[in-house]
């Protein structure tokens, strides 16, 4: 979604050269400051991942995002099995053990090969099922993308061990910006699908280059299968967790791209893409910044609670409403960005962007499960999903991606009311406190989409333009700034202290 301060964690030690110490940012404002590089490094990377995207799909049809979809329908699967849970587990108890750590990369690295072997195998079986044998050297270059981030999986974490937020940054952005400028070159030069893949490639190469850099971690030749299985009792917990959540969004595309055309599946797949742009770089951000955190209060449940408190009225004041602006302007902001061609997406997106909610919600609650050291806890909501989704994806595919769309959201909201409220009656007021702030933003927001409402009955020609557009979007953004600044200025500026 170069430099870096170098800080003693980071140095070899009599360790053999793993980072291991106190967490740089551990005084005061120290959490907030790591966070605010790593937020402001984003804040740039998607800034011009949304300018590169946007020209992308200017260049690019719908079919060539159907294609990169399917690509990857079956061998998408090796992300989660090739990293085995080790990041999480490297965060959540704190590793600095070198043996132990050259252990769990060792891990990693041999079983990134063998899934990418895996991935080269699965593109003919994948392309003879999507009758489509143009999938074949697609899916096989994937292969390459699972050895990157398998060799990058225990480096990278090391950052997010010891909470080096600014580093992480950089190194997002640069792999970001490397990415993206690979993409725009190729599409401008006409290589159509190949443009989707090659700059993922991209990403993953100079994240694994970075990492290994700023992390400081050499590692050495060592295996023993004996003093892995400790860690992979806690790692395949959050692999299994990991493992379903993937399931459940492949089998959608495995059993939708049997019945539409991959141009129907392009435009579902850039739907799920832009829809889920809040989640995958503001929320995930939140989210890596809260498992170490949190997993530093292992003892204590009611810091933990705290924590998980403050973070979701962080993303319930600032990701919510960008949600469900998403469902109101999507379609006016869109067709001046991507234009027509890709109008019959707009609903999709809409849709998508509020089922992007319950997600974006159930996401902190596993953090916050790993965290506290039991994933299990996330297993039985994500076995319920694996179970509904898929199932009503198969009985409802013919009322199209707009209803099939809505029956997802419907069924992962009630999915995590039910899971919310078992996993926290208990906690006093956090559910009351919770609800009632979701419900707050809704009133302000939908008075603030009211007000557009009435403007753009008014001034139908004008509001409908783009400096119209540009106006009434400006126009809520203030107003929701307002309501920020009168009713949570206090715990804005208290979270900026942390």
């Amino acid at each position: 979604m170069i430099g870096a301060e170098r800080t003693e964690s980071a140095q070899a030690g009599a360790d053999g050269g793993v980072p291991a110490g106190p967490p740089p940012h551990s005084a005061p404002g120290g959490i907030f400051r790591g966070a605010s590089w790593l937020a402001g490094s984003r804040l740039v990377s998607q800034i011009y991942s949304w300018v590169g995207t946007i020209y992308v799909a200017s260049m690019l049809l719908p079919k060539d995002y159907g294609l990169s979809a399917l690509a990857t329908a079956f061998t998408e699967f090796a992300f989660v099995l090739g990293n085995m849970g080790i990041g999480a587990t490297l965060i959540q108890r704190q590793e600095t053990d070198k043996r132990k750590i050259d252990n769990l990369f060792a891990a990693t690295a041999i079983l990134g090969f063998i899934l990418a072997v895996a991935a080269v195998l699965l593109a003919y079986p994948g392309a003879r099922y999507f009758k489509n044998e143009a999938l074949v050297p697609l899916t096989q270059f994937t292969a390459v993308i699972y050895i990157f981030n398998a060799l990058s999986i225990v480096p990278y974490n090391f950052l997010n061990r010891d909470m080096r937020f600014k580093e992480r940054g950089i190194i997002d952005m640069a792999s970001v910006f490397l990415a993206i400028t690979v993409e725009i070159i190729m599409a401008y030069s006409g290589c159509g699908v190949w443009t989707l893949l090659v700059g993922p490639a991209v990403r993953f190469f100079s994240r694994m280059v970075l990492s290994f850099y700023y992390s400081g971690y050499r590692p050495t030749l060592f295996f023993d299968f004996r003093m892995l299985r400790e860690d992979l009792v806690f790692g395949a917990q959050v692999t299994f967790n990991w493992f379903l959540s993937m399931l459940r969004d492949r089998s959608i595309l495995i059993i939708l791209g049997r019945f539409y055309s991959v141009k129907d599946m392009g435009l579902l797949s850039l739907a799920g893409n832009l829809a889920a742009i809040p989640n995958q770089k503001v929320v995930q951000l939140i989210q890596e910044v809260m498992l170490p955190v949190l997993s530093k209060r292992k003892n204590d449940r009611a810091g933990r609670m705290r924590g998980l408190e403050t973070s979701f009225k962080t993303i319930i004041l600032i990701v919510f409403p960008a949600y469900l602006c998403g469902f109101w302007y999507g379609e006016t902001v869109l067709i001046h960005i991507l234009g027509e061609k890709w109008a019959p997406m707009f609903p999709v997106f809409q849709v998508l962007c509020v089922v992007q909610v319950w997600g974006m919600f159930a996401g902190f609650i596993s953090t916050y499960n790993t965290a506290e050291g039991k994933p299990t806890k996330t297993t039985a909501y994500e076995l319920v999903l694996m179970a509904l989704v898929p199932s009503a994806t198969f009985l409802f595919h013919d009322l199209g991606l707009l209803r099939m769309t809505a029956i997802w959201g419907a069924l992962i909201f009630s999915a995590y009311a039910i899971w919310l409220t078992i996993l926290f009656r208990k906690d006093g007021s956090f559910l009351p406190r919770v609800a009632g702030l979701k419900i707050s933003v809704v009133l302000v927001c939908a008075l603030g989409f009211a007000a557009d409402a009435a403007v753009r009955k008014a001034f139908p020609g004008l509001a409908d333009g783009f400096i119209g557009m540009l106006v009434r979007v400006g126009g809520f953004s203030l107003f929701y700034l307002a309501f920020l600044r009168f009713f949570h200025w206090e715990f804005l500026s208290h979270l900026r202290r942390k």
